[in-house]
């Protein structure tokens, strides 16, 4: 069966190089990108900081927080105990608007984006647009998306991890349950396809939550991704940056269609109806 336009991958050219080196997820070094927007605030900023410590397994690994603007980066291992905080406007995009921080994404084997997904569309689309345009879409991604569990995945608001997703070459969806910590594969592909229960071939149900990949918490991913090999190729033995390739007018139908009717492709998703959190 053809997959969803959006979890196609897109496969480099086989190359005669020797293999570039490699390295453990949980080892690479990370960029970790932490949605620090007002709606954050509390229990979503908690759950946010409890897993960039968690996936931190690099003494190098740097973070900076974003809201309406983004701040410098900064080594993690540095950062003050109240460095997690909420407040302000939510536009992921000003991230690639901050040259040191897509030179620290440049410099990483991985980057990581948190964010509870409440990111009006023009913002979430600008991103992906400038990821194309500084040069950082074939830098793998892991899409961490923190809320509270809906009635299904279809039903969550996670329309930034689908968008950037489709356009990204190596990249990895979860989401998180803040109230419970649980980890739920949303989408992956590149070096992380091996993580979907029917193989690197198959697509991820989203009826429901019962259908995906869950993990109790960020140290059962972590023990995972090392059972399966799950390793990445160091930013030193990336191959030279070229633009992403374009899924043409299908994938911008589809996309229309995703956003519309299946994921609620919307800034404020209506609070307290049927379809509220579990």
């Amino acid at each position: 069966m053809p997959l969803p336009v959006w979890q196609e991958s897109v496969v480099d050219p086989p190359s005669i190089n020797v293999i570039p080196p490699q390295a453990p997820f949980f080892y690479a070094k990370k960029f970790f990108a932490v949605d620090s927007s007002g709606s954050t605030v509390g229990a979503i900023m908690r759950a946010q900081a409890k897993s960039v410590a968690a996936f931190h397994g690099n003494r190098s690994d740097t973070v900076t927080k974003w809201d309406h603007k983004c701040e410098m980066p900064q080594i993690l291992e540095n950062v003050p105990v109240n460095y997690f905080a909420g407040s302000g406007g939510t536009s992921p995009d000003t991230i690639l608007r901050q040259p040191a921080a897509i030179e620290r994404i440049r410099e990483s084997d991985l980057w990581v984006l948190t964010t509870d997904g409440e990111i009006a569309e023009r913002s979430v689309s600008e991103l992906t647009r400038l990821a194309d345009v500084v040069e950082v879409i074939h830098v793998p991604i892991v899409l961490l998306i923190v809320g509270g569990r809906y009635s299904s995945p279809s039903n969550t608001n996670i329309s930034i991890g689908i968008t950037f997703f489709a356009a990204a070459r190596e990249a990895l969806i979860l989401f998180k349950d803040y109230s419970t910590g649980h980890l739920y594969l949303i989408g992956a592909k590149g070096g992380f396809a091996p993580l979907k229960n029917e193989g690197s071939l198959g697509s991820i149900d989203l009826s429901s939550w019962e259908s995906l990949p869950e993990y109790t918490n960020e140290a059962a991913f972590v023990k995972h991704c090392e059972e399966l090999a799950i390793n990445l190729t160091q930013s030193q033995g990336r191959r030279s940056p070229t633009r992403a390739t374009s899924l043409g007018p299908e994938w911008d139908n589809a996309l229309v269609d995703i956003c519309s009717s299946r994921y609620s492709y919307i800034a404020h998703p209506a609070k307290g109806n049927a379809s509220g959190p579990a």
